[in-house]
């Protein structure tokens, strides 16, 4: 089973929906509070070589980009970790200090266990902002953005993959301000981060607010000194951008006050599922991206 059709069952567990909005987004709202859960678990998520500072960026920054597409800023973690033997505490806490500092958030509490392996669970909770981004509420006609060229995490996880030792795909950033400033906007209508590619994190977007999203290809923006396929660009996930659909009556005043550079890539229109424009055809993509398996 995946992870989508796991969550479906799941929905049958959550009672009150104003808080799990029905678990279909990146986070849940109790009452001026969002709540993002992770895990990262070695050898899954990640490839333990010593590098524990980027592990531990990492897992924070997964859960500060949910924080962040609901257009909330990210305020207290809660830490849990499995920890084998050869994590040295000393590292860990320099690593753990690290990522805190680097996203302004207070350690409030947690647990530790041991384990064989690396294993690591975070719970952000931010603080919600003047409006809620979801994933529903994206409507025929509003156009489609994403924050910042896409591509690094897959073409660096390949290298990684493949024996070298690169760090980059570590490093990318969760979209703090942006998310923030989309937060005080009446109309983003709907707003979600790319964690499993850009398709699948579309189709979540097309799935809860019930539209056909279409994607042109020519618009998609690919990270500078990269080399990767558009089929690559689609299913790259732990970008960690957020993409965004925005009131068409309110694309020219977007435009002039958005405080960085944004790329429109599409459109929403009446329908169902995630569609790539190419020259020839139109391919859906809805499944693009990593698939969880359970």
């Amino acid at each position: 089973m995946d992870e989508k059709s796991l969550i479906k069952k799941l929905r049958n567990l959550s009672k009150d929906k104003s808080i799990s909005l029905n678990l279909t987004d990146d986070a849940a709202v109790l009452q001026d509070f969002i709540i993002s859960k992770d895990i990262l678990i070695e050898n899954v998520h990640f490839i333990y070589r010593n590098n524990l500072n980027d592990i531990i960026l990492k897992a924070v920054t997964s859960n500060v980009s949910d924080i962040a597409a609901m257009g909330a800023e990210a305020k207290y973690l809660l830490l849990g970790l499995g920890l084998p033997d050869y994590i040295d505490d000393a590292d860990l806490l320099k690593a753990l200090e690290k990522a805190l500092d680097h996203y302004k958030l207070d350690l409030i509490g947690g647990d530790l266990s041991k384990s064989a392996l690396l294993f690591i669970s975070v719970t952000i909770i931010g603080r919600k902002n003047k409006f809620l981004l979801t994933r529903k509420g994206a409507k025929p006609g509003d156009i489609v953005f994403v924050s910042r060229p896409l591509g690094k995490s897959i073409y660096y996880l390949n290298k990684e993959l493949g024996g070298d030792f690169v760090t980059e795909h570590y490093h990318l950033e969760a979209e703090v301000e942006l998310g923030k400033f989309l937060g005080t906007l009446p109309f983003v209508t709907s707003c979600t981060d790319i964690s499993d590619g850009l398709g699948v994190d579309l189709a979540s977007i097309a799935d809860t607010s019930k539209v056909k999203i279409i994607i042109d290809k020519n618009k998609i923006p690919v990270a500078e000194n990269i080399s990767v396929s558009t089929d690559e660009i689609l299913k790259s996930g732990e970008e960690y951008a957020l993409t965004f659909t925005i009131d068409k009556k309110y694309y020219e005043t977007f435009l002039k006050i958005v405080p960085k550079k944004v790329y429109e890539i599409g459109i929403v229109e009446k329908g169902s599922g995630v569609f790539l424009k190419t020259e020839k055809d139109f391919l859906e993509i809805s499944l693009y991206g990593y698939l969880h398996k359970t």
